[in-house]
């Protein structure tokens, strides 16, 4: 399938959450003055149905009136078709029904929904998957900051270390598998000797209409450390790693699951003396899907 894409300035939508809305006449104008962009080029994609279906896993509505800390995010679809693409967009939750809904992409743009335009509400930790008419790529920001999500130069914070945030970006899942794996599992508790903690999550969103039973394998050579984890149609879970896992130390995990779910690895660092996160990173797992395990 070939497309024509057309190429546009590639403004932050973080800028555009803090100064407003540039007037898409304007950003082509200033595309083209900073010669940044070109008119025209080509996509190729096979087959047809590709990049139509996409699963983001780790996103939240957060918000702490006392501590004035937050967490947030901004999903991210860029439509690179010459006609806007029609998007549904579901989210899924752990002790609830899934809520949807519907929204419509710039046609040659980026489009970014931020978490209070979703269909969710504030206190929510969700999963989402993106579906569209057209193929679209997909991606999510999340943040953690201590401004109760104000980003303003005079933003209140009661932290001893002052405004700050800590986010990552991840890219979307485009498949489901019934096998799953991470490499860098590492838990971090020393107080004794470090300056540092890190704890771990796996993410695991079961979409589907049957209750998933995911036995979980943590690899320490020469042995493994199993545990199994349920969870029920059309719902996310989120499994805290540093219950069952051995601390300080390097391990790999399996996800096998007896229906198609999908997968992600979440890691945050922060202080021993502090509710506070210094940072965090968020990524897919690696599927093993039917061709490469030669089934």
């Amino acid at each position: 399938m070939s497309l024509t894409v057309r190429n546009t300035s590639p403004l932050h939508s973080r800028v555009r959450r803090l100064t407003g809305t540039l007037p898409a006449v304007a950003a082509l104008a200033l595309c083209f003055m900073q010669a940044a962009c070109t008119r025209f080029d080509t996509l190729e994609l096979s087959p047809t149905g590709a990049l139509r279906t996409h699963y983001i896993l780790d996103f939240a509505f957060l918000m702490d009136d006392v501590e004035l800390t937050g967490e947030g995010g901004e999903l991210v679809i860029f439509d690179p078709s010459p006609g806007e693409a029609n998007v549904e967009i579901t989210a899924y939750f752990a002790d609830k029904e899934p809520q949807t809904a519907r929204v419509k992409t710039r046609p040659g743009a980026s489009t970014a929904w931020n978490s209070a335009e979703l269909p969710v509400e504030r206190g929510d930790r969700f999963a989402m998957k993106i579906e569209s008419s057209e193929p679209v790529f997909v991606q999510a920001t999340i943040a953690w900051n201590n401004t109760a999500h104000s980003f303003l130069r005079t933003a209140d914070t009661k932290s001893q270390y002052l405004q700050r945030e800590a986010a990552t970006s991840y890219k979307s899942i485009t498949t489901l598998a019934r096998r799953w794996y991470v490499a860098d599992g590492m838990i971090v508790n020393s107080p004794e000797r470090l300056w540092l903690q890190e704890s771990e999550h796996a993410i695991i969103l079961n979409p589907g209409d049957e209750p998933a039973e995911v036995d979980l394998n943590l690899f320490y050579s020469p042995f493994t450390r199993p545990k199994s984890v349920s969870i029920p149609a059309r719902r996310v879970v989120s499994v805290f790693m540093d219950e069952f896992a051995i601390h300080n130390h390097h391990y790999g995990i399996s996800f096998d699951s007896n229906v198609p779910v999908a997968v992600q690895w979440r890691r945050t660092l922060g202080w021993y003396d502090t509710w506070e996160m210094m940072s965090l990173w968020s990524l897919p797992a690696t599927p093993l899907l039917p061709t490469e395990s030669g089934s």
